[in-house]
């Protein structure tokens, strides 16, 4: 009894689940409707909305027109030249749903007279429907990447030890750097040779002015003077004798 039951319960359940993906691929679908609120018609800018509208996979046109017009699919160059030989369908019913199945380029033109050249067709872009448990995926991994990437990085900046200032080189190499030699003078304690020299004590300039002056005049002078005055004195009296002696001895003083 209890087994009957599970398994009724177990149909029930995956008949709920295939409802709920049926449902939401109907309600994940767009309806488009083709020139907005004008509908498919001359008046309408379709160039403006095509430009501001997005077409995926999955999407449907819808297509509201009156008798006076129809749609007509073709391809692009038949578009492009508004050549209406060769459609690829056409439809006009006055609601005309195009479903998007599959990406890429679709053309629409309005096959009545004149009214493709007047500018009544469509291009229509159509994108990959966006798959969300690929981007979860992707988006997943990303973080799992950047965390790894945050632990590497981590587990690197904890295992670095920080890098110890290097002294800076010697300028000069070896001891030279430590050993600054003294100058010369400075090692004895001897003051720097003056380049003035001293003056001179004022009495040479006197004994150099005054009693060398002197002596010259006496070398020169004394001896004929001396003569002189011994062959005029030669009959005199003894005292002038003797200073004619003392004359003498000054000169030879003179002489040393």
């Amino acid at each position: 009894m209890d087994g009957s039951l599970r398994s009724v319960w177990a149909v029930k359940a995956i008949m709920v689940i295939i409802f709920t993906s049926i449902l939401f691929r109907c309600v994940s679908a767009t309806n488009h409707s083709v020139g907005g609120d004008l509908g498919w018609d001359l008046f309408s800018n379709l160039l403006i909305w095509t430009a501001t509208t997005t077409f995926h996979v999955g999407d449907n046109l819808v297509f509201k027109y009156t008798p006076n017009h129809d749609v007509v699919e073709l391809n692009q160059l038949d578009c492009a030249m508004c050549v209406l030989s060769n459609p690829i369908r056409a439809h006009d019913d006055g609601e005309t749903v195009i479903h998007l199945t599959e990406p890429g380029t679709r053309y629409f033109v309005c096959g009545r007279l004149r009214h493709c050249a007047m500018g009544l067709k469509l291009q229509v872009q159509v994108l990959a429907q966006p798959n969300n448990e690929t981007d979860d995926g992707d988006g997943d991994g990303d973080g799992v990447d950047g965390d790894q990437d945050q632990r590497r990085g981590g587990s690197g900046d904890g295992n670095k030890k920080s890098p110890h200032p290097r002294s800076p080189p010697p300028q000069h190499g070896g001891g030279d750097h430590d050993h600054i030699p003294n100058p010369p003078d400075a090692e004895k304690g001897k003051s720097p040779p003056s380049s003035e020299k001293s003056p001179a004590p004022a009495h040479s300039a006197a004994v150099r002015d005054g009693p060398m002056a002197n002596t010259s005049f006496v070398k020169l002078w004394g001896m004929p003077l001396i003569i002189l005055l011994a062959i005029s004195l030669s009959s005199w009296s003894t005292p002038l004798y003797l200073v004619l002696s003392s004359l003498l001895h000054i000169y030879q003083y003179s002489l040393n």
